[in-house]
């Protein structure tokens, strides 16, 4: 038998003969996966098929629609409107019919606590600002803002996502701000007695002037444009006057018992 018979011809010794090899894996180049070749392939034939997917359970989508929610109440807040329940209500309605028609699952609003917490959170608010602007007879917009932020345990008023408070509609028929007005000037209950006073020693007429004047008095010290842009709710001015001059009297009281080391005042 000859020699080429018994040692075979170099492609039968060697079937990769004229093939690239990869020297790591030791297979030739075509059975190797390469991009460049695949770039036409259905998506079907690399992403695995919807039906292998689990489907999740009720309480995962619930999860998912609140987590949904509270974003889209975070981006309506900061538009620079009010938020109502009412724009949260309908959003979430669209939401709950299209994950109907995905999962198949018919949740109500009762079950997504995001909304309920929305629509309480809203009550308390509206409460709080109906009591604390009818029970006490001077207030400012800006010291609202920080009354309703430590009633809800939060930084600042914009915490809660309701919109800006000045665009409220119970604050916009207590203190009647503009409507070009985002944010009130931060004047304190302090500070109207301090003008007060400063009033009372310019004209020397204790008392004797109307509560216009005085509101028109305090627009020059702040310089805002109207008397609205103060954004102050006075129930009773004789009251002011009243309180004005009790604290004046408690404070010089106090000031000459500081200078003269009475511990007795």
């Amino acid at each position: 038998m000859s020699r080429r018979s018994n040692q075979g011809t170099e492609s039968d010794k060697y079937p990769n003969a004229g093939v690239d090899v990869d020297k790591e894996s030791c297979l030739p180049s075509h059975h190797l996966f390469r991009p460049e070749l695949h770039v036409t392939a259905r998506p079907q034939d690399i992403m695995p098929s919807p039906r292998t997917k689990r489907r999740l359970t009720q309480p995962e989508v619930i999860e998912e629609l609140n987590l949904k929610t509270e974003e889209i109440i975070k981006e309506l807040s900061l538009k620079g409107k009010f938020l109502p329940c009412d724009v949260v209500k309908r959003i979430l309605l669209d939401l709950l019919q299209a994950a109907f028609v995905q999962h198949k699952y018919r949740i109500s609003l009762r079950e997504m606590s995001v909304f309920s917490s929305f629509s309480r959170l809203h009550g308390r608010i509206e409460e709080l600002i109906k009591v604390y602007c009818m029970f006490t007879p001077i207030t400012t917009l800006h010291e609202l803002g920080i009354a309703l932020a430590l009633s809800e345990k939060v930084k600042n008023y914009e915490e809660l996502h309701l919109g800006p408070l000045i665009k409220h509609p119970r604050v916009k028929d207590y203190f009647k701000p503009p409507d070009n007005m985002d944010s009130p000037p931060e004047i304190t209950i302090h500070q109207l007695h301090g003008h007060l006073f400063k009033m009372m020693g310019k004209t020397k007429r204790r008392g004797k002037f109307s509560m216009e004047e005085y509101l028109e008095f305090v627009r020059k010290k702040q310089d805002l444009d109207s008397v609205h842009h103060l954004c102050v709710r006075l129930q009773s001015f004789p009251l002011l006057i009243q309180a004005s001059s009790t604290f004046c009297v408690v404070a010089m009281v106090r000031y000459m018992c500081n200078v003269h080391d009475l511990t007795n005042c």
